[in-house]
């Protein structure tokens, strides 16, 4: 079995769905890259390298360096992923887009709740999300792709990301579970208090996809796991996203609001022909350009 290592990183906006943008056309970016075991060392050992050219001790992240020592480090880590063209992957979304789809949920549940004729009442859904749990989906879903493509449908992915919390790693597996077991089974517990017995009464939701390994093929033999460290590797994540998040906020005040996931969205970014999953949206949309529609969006297109 082929084992490949994601090594990610977050920058931008964070935090739940009830939290509008702090600034017109704000987006979250998580973002890293993709190492085969066999080739694993000898980049653990460069990164490593340029690692304790730049700190000694202290936090790993490029925020901390003088603004001449990042964009040193930019050059050099750049450089290195260019020259052994080694796969970067991303996912972002907009704050802003990612607030109003919260918003619109919250809408027709209190429409469905004043409609609702039933004597038995269901405490209010929590539909407030995180916003790291999407973004983490969509880099892992396109880590998984790019494994697909090029080692079939049985390997490991290991996923190494610096400290986070240890709720935020569950949102994390949860994220990579639903991906890799999608149409499966799933089977949620609804209690309820019935008004007119006085009553609590339960009952259950089951979701499936009958022959869900015909439909969407078959990803059991597919194992990954989540890590932690603050190292060199996690610094070259770090780079990378805190470049892509750069670029998105160096847009002119016209573009806020264009997709985010698509070929169009890192042309002139010097990792540009390095990154794997990009959308063709002459087509259609990407999922999260779509769901998590920035509000200006439909006016840049009009």
């Amino acid at each position: 079995m082929d084992t490949i290592y994601l090594i990610i990183d977050e920058s931008g906006a964070k935090g739940y769905s009830d939290k509008p943008e702090s600034y017109a056309g704000e987006v979250g970016v998580m973002a890293g890259y993709l190492i085969p075991e066999a080739y694993f060392d000898d980049v653990r050992n460069k990164f490593e390298s340029l690692k304790e050219g730049y700190f000694s001790e202290g936090k790993v992240h490029i925020a901390e360096l003088k603004p001449e020592d990042q964009s040193r480090i930019r050059e050099d880590i750049y450089g290195f992923l260019i020259e052994k063209n080694i796969v970067c992957v991303f996912e972002a979304i907009h704050s802003q887009g990612f607030y109003e789809n919260y918003e619109r949920l919250e809408r027709l549940i209190e429409n469905n709740k004043s409609s609702q004729r039933s004597s038995v009442t269901v405490p209010k859904r929590k539909s407030k999300e995180l916003l790291h749990e999407h973004l983490f989906q969509g880099v892992f879903g396109k880590a998984v792709a790019f494994c697909i493509d090029n080692f079939g449908y049985e390997f490991e992915l290991k996923v190494i990301t610096d400290k986070v919390d240890e709720s935020i790693k569950k949102c994390f597996l949860k994220a990579a579970d639903e991906l890799i077991n999608v149409g499966e089974e799933k089977k949620t517990i609804v209690s309820g208090f019935d008004t007119s017995t006085r009553e609590v009464v339960k009952g259950s939701l089951v979701s499936k996809i009958d022959n869900v390994k015909d439909v969407l093929d078959d990803y059991s033999k597919i194992k990954y796991s989540i890590s932690y460290e603050d190292t060199g590797l996690t610094l070259a994540a770090d780079v990378i996203v805190n470049g892509l998040n750069y670029h998105f906020k160096s847009r002119s005040s016209i573009e806020v609001g264009i997709n985010l996931n698509d070929q169009a969205a890192v042309i002139n970014h010097p990792l540009e022909q390095n990154i794997y999953g990009l959308w063709d949206s002459s087509a259609s949309n990407y999922f999260a350009d779509a769901v998590f529609m920035h509000p200006k969006t439909n006016k840049v297109r009009s």
